[in-house]
């Protein structure tokens, strides 16, 4: 029971005490009168047994020294835990970090979010995830028992502000390809890397949905006769690769419900078949827990890492040219087009109108015969390959912009849709679950799984069909292979008119650069995750 005492004359004299949910007595001071003071006291007694007691002390720990306690109670994916660091160091921690709980206000949190972009430089789409996680954490102190704070001051209100515009910040649908241009997209690929073991690996993404991570984390004992299990992916988290289960638990093989592995196609299990011929071992077997027989590695036996095979291989690839650099503007992918679709040998940067032609070009009645393109002089120095005189040059058209990986995802989930295929088996091939009773009651038959790798063969067949239409060779060895039925061929196929792309140097314009699977970490991170989490660095 709460009492009251009087410390002293004068005003604000009456103290009064009280007990806390643990037992401790505490004590407030500064009432008028005995009745004010023991009035007070009960009503904390009332919030105490009712559970909304919130201590007048516990707000005034700083920002940073309650995120340090709620990060030690956190159980999350190693990516989750990278992105949550980013966001905590970069934007949170710098603004927030000194203040006290009890000083946080909604304003406030609301003019910090709006003002990050512009500060910072960062997308209005980061602010808000900082501000999300920034909720979540003060969502948390709110929680706790006792309390923190009495109320969340980041939560963002409902229905409140402009509806104009909001629509038009969604993020954009992501690009898909048809069957044909992930054919060419391959093709391309491999002309760039010289490995028809990337044409074979981003066929088998478009033809299979696999992720990215699950792509190069598929192992050959989990490479069976016309399917594949999945049952771990790699993940590259600060530089450092992590053999983890699949995302959300999302597994496709036999032993794990829905009992569902990924069926192949006729053609794409030969082609896995062929891949996985050769016996090499990753470069990093001895250090992480799995066998190190990858079905799918970098030229140097490491494995791909997202940033570099993009900017090397796949936006080249898409856009027919390399993405610009603070360092370096936008370059056409130059290309010997002695045969189609071209065997790549340069990157140059476009020609500008009206600039002035450098040391050697062509004088003005040459330009005026043979067009404005004949002022232009191709690049030359040291580390740049010279081109024989002569050479049929070509720059590559783009063939989808914007698609990614993920989005030969996408185009397989479109393409299952297309042909009709039942919800569930298409959402559990790619590792969705279909929610409520659609997903309790319907199930993924033999049959619906035969008329899948059928309408799948089909595609396939009619995008070669159609390669072959543009031209019945190919740079690429495992593609020229393939389109020798095309040219009436049965025997072994037919040697291409151009050299073979295993001879051909990677496109690259300075050769000191590392590969694409060796760059080194940025830092080493031990992962805090279950046994089934395993570094491979």
């Amino acid at each position: 029971m709460a009492y009251a005492e009087k410390r002293a004359r004068g005003p604000r004299s009456w103290r009064v005490k009280y007990k806390l949910p643990d037992g401790i007595e505490a004590s407030e001071s500064g009432f008028d009168t005995k009745a004010a003071a023991l009035a007070w006291g009960r009503d904390q007694e009332a919030l105490i047994r009712a559970g909304r007691w919130t201590d007048p002390n516990a707000g005034k720990i700083t920002v940073s020294r309650w995120i340090d306690r709620w990060l030690a109670i956190q159980d999350v994916g190693i990516s989750t835990q990278d992105n949550r660091d980013y966001l905590i160091r970069r934007f949170i921690r710098p603004a927030w970090g000194s203040t006290a709980l009890n000083a946080l206000s909604t304003e406030g949190i609301t003019r910090w979010e709006n003002a990050l972009p512009a500060r910072t430089g960062i997308s209005p789409r980061t602010a808000r995830a900082a501000r999300t996680l920034f909720g979540t954490i003060l969502g948390d102190a709110a929680a706790t028992k006792p309390p923190l704070l009495p109320y969340n001051p980041a939560l963002r209100p409902r229905n409140r502000g402009r509806r104009t515009g909001r629509r038009l910040e969604r993020d954009p649908q992501r690009a898909w390809a048809t069957p044909l241009e992930a054919l060419l997209l391959a093709e391309r690929a491999a002309l760039l890397s010289g490995r028809d073991e990337d044409f074979t690996m981003l066929i088998t993404i478009g033809y299979t949905g696999l992720r990215w991570g699950e792509t190069l984390g598929l192992e050959r004992e989990y490479l069976h006769p016309d399917e594949i299990h999945v049952e771990w992916q790699l993940r590259e988290v600060n530089g450092t690769f992590y053999r983890l289960p699949p995302k959300d638990d999302s597994y496709r093989s036999p032993r794990w419900e829905p009992k569902l592995p990924v069926d192949l196609p006729a053609f794409l299990d030969e082609l896995l078949a062929t891949q996985t011929q050769t016996g090499q071992r990753c470069a990093c077997a001895t250090q992480h827990g799995g066998s190190g027989q990858y079905v799918f590695l970098g030229p140097d036996g490491g494995h791909y890492r997202r940033s570099n095979y993009a900017r090397r291989v796949f936006r080249p690839a898409c856009d027919g040219r390399h993405e610009a650099t603070p360092s370096r503007a936008v370059r056409l992918v130059i290309a010997d087009v002695t045969t189609w679709p071209g065997i790549p040998i340069a990157a140059w940067p476009s020609a500008q109108p009206g600039a002035e032609a450098g040391p050697g070009a062509a004088t003005d009645t040459q330009s005026s015969a043979d067009g404005p393109q004949a002022d232009y002089v191709p690049p030359r120095g040291r580390g740049i390959r010279a081109i024989p005189a002569g050479t049929p040059l070509a720059c590559w058209l783009p063939i989808r912009p914007g698609l990614t990986p993920h989005g030969l995802r996408h185009s397989h989930k479109t393409w299952m849709a297309e042909e009709g295929i039942p919800e569930i088996l298409a959402e559990q091939r790619l590792g969705h679950q279909v929610p409520g009773m659609r997903g309790l009651y319907a199930h993924a038959s033999g049959r619906m799984r035969d008329e899948l790798k059928d309408a799948l063969q089909a595609r396939w067949e009619d995008s070669l069909a159609a390669r072959a239409a543009l031209d019945p060779h190919s740079p690429v060895p495992l593609l020229d292979q393939l389109l020798a039925p095309a040219r009436g061929e049965t025997g072994q196929p037919a040697q291409p008119t151009a050299p073979r792309v295993a001879r051909q140097p990677p496109l690259t314009l300075v050769s000191t650069e590392k590969m694409i699977s060796q760059i080194p970490p940025r830092r080493s991170k031990s992962p805090t995750q279950t046994s089934r989490v395993r570094p491979i660095r």
